[in-house]
């Protein structure tokens, strides 16, 4: 079956308090004359947050959420936990992204102002749950009415009441706030917390075109389980995580090329089977020749586990395979499921990969921004694969401010760093630690 549930947790648009109150005169009004006592505001440039919401009515249902918000440069990322799934709603760059993973849904926003919300849908086990972006309002709402001292789980409190309409479902609410008390110390050692914010009145239960709609009571408590004030809070934290790829975004970025010519060493890592190795590699796109030396981690390899060094001759079609410990050389044709070749035609043919091929580079990507990957701030560009079995794919490269300082990389910018392959059933990371591009 299919319900609707309101989420409220960040911001709210289309809230109205004026004079000329359009909502139910018999749930509240807003208030006449300014506050007697000043109504808190939350801090700047940014603060930190865990939630949880209790949907008393019309639902049931309580939600768990952690919330970071950068009042400043409107960012803020949520997660969420509800009925035992996970997802997480962020907004950066004028955009916000819904993710139940791996799903994404990519929504464009005016991130200017109170417009800095809205509202989301997305389907989560059959349920449609609609995420109405509200609790934080103060920051943006002044006429609140101070109507004294209360007490919330055990806290002294300052508690202010406001009256709120919401045209799109037609609701009135009565907000009280409750804030902790000037003379109460907190574990942040800030004053004036948030504690509690609770929502009583009576608005439409769906506004789906073609469905029968009715007014019913809303009954909500948010807990500010706990809260902290910060003075910064780095990008990254903002970003779509690893292994998620949100389509449609027009945050986009152009792809660094890369050298015709390079040598890399690779750190590869299986995290689900903790297992990891290194690879050096070779590449010349002018010679058409590879060379990989690796130590494989099983015994189902050519040489066992013993260190091999394998040449691949695109030229001639054939693989040269060497026991580093014995010099023993095998030779063959290269096999058409050569990680660094693609098979042409019907004949066993191989050619060598095109740079696209090697690092599943695509012309369809999203790009995430900036984040530190071992302290190196790296772009990060994500595209999914789906003859693959919807594979998602992140590429890390260092940034234009990153300079290559080692032997035969002066001056150089925008080198790879790494490589994420993430599965239903494995995640695949790959570390370039390069030593040297021709």
């Amino acid at each position: 079956m299919k319900r609707n549930i309101c989420v409220f947790a960040i911001y709210l648009i289309g809230l109205s308090t004026c004079d000329d109150f359009p909502g139910d005169t018999s749930i509240c009004t807003p208030p006449d004359n300014p506050p007697s006592k000043p109504f808190p505001r939350f801090p700047k440039p940014a603060f930190e947050t865990k939630l949880e919401i209790n949907l008393i009515k019309p639902y049931a249902l309580s939600i768990e959420a952690h919330q970071i918000v950068d009042q400043e440069n409107l960012k803020m990322k949520t997660q969420y936990w509800v009925n035992g799934v996970e997802f997480v709603l962020i907004y950066a760059e004028q955009e916000a992204y819904t993710m139940h993973y791996p799903d994404c849904v990519t929504t464009r926003f005016n991130a200017t102002g109170a417009a800095f919300g809205g509202i989301r849908n997305i389907n989560i086990q059959n349920e449609n749950i609609v995420l109405v972006d509200l609790p934080n309002f103060g920051l943006y709402l002044n006429e609140w009415e101070y109507i004294g001292q209360g007490n919330a789980r055990g806290i002294p409190t300052n508690m202010w009441k406001t009256c709120i309409y919401y045209e799109p479902v037609n609701a009135t609410y009565q907000a009280e706030f409750q804030f902790s008390s000037e003379d109460y110390d907190t574990a942040g050692g800030n004053q004036q917390r948030p504690v509690r914010l609770k929502i009583m009145g009576r608005g439409l239960n769906d506004t789906t075109p073609g469905k029968p709609t009715e007014m019913v009571d809303y009954e909500y408590f948010v807990e500010y389980i706990w809260f902290r004030p910060q003075g910064f809070i780095p990008d990254f934290l903002y970003q779509v995580p690893f292994g998620v790829y949100c389509p449609d975004s027009q945050n986009q970025r152009q792809l660094p090329e890369i050298a015709q010519q390079f040598k890399i060493r690779s750190e590869l890592a299986i995290p689900q089977y903790s297992v990891f190795t290194y690879i050096d590699e070779w590449y010349d796109y002018g010679m058409n020749l590879s060379r990989v030396d690796y130590i494989p981690i099983s015994d189902s390899f050519d040489y066992g586990t013993v260190p091999t060094t394998r040449i691949d001759d695109f030229n001639t079609g054939v693989a040269y395979t060497i026991n580093k410990l014995d010099g023993n050389c095998s030779i063959q044709p290269i096999p058409i499921s050569d990680t660094s070749g693609r098979p042409v035609g019907q004949g066993g043919n191989v050619r060598m990969a095109t740079i696209a091929e090697l690092f599943y580079l695509d012309t369809e990507y999203f790009y995430k921004s900036v984040t530190p990957i071992r302290d190196v701030e790296c772009d990060i560009y994500t595209d999914i694969l789906e003859e693959q079995g919807n594979v998602t794919i992140d590429w890390l490269f260092s940034t234009n401010d990153w300079t290559a300082t080692a032997e035969g990389n002066a001056e150089m910018t925008n080198i790879p760093i790494g490589l994420s392959y993430v599965t239903t059933q494995v995640t695949l990371t790959i570390y370039y630690p390069w030593k040297k591009f021709f």
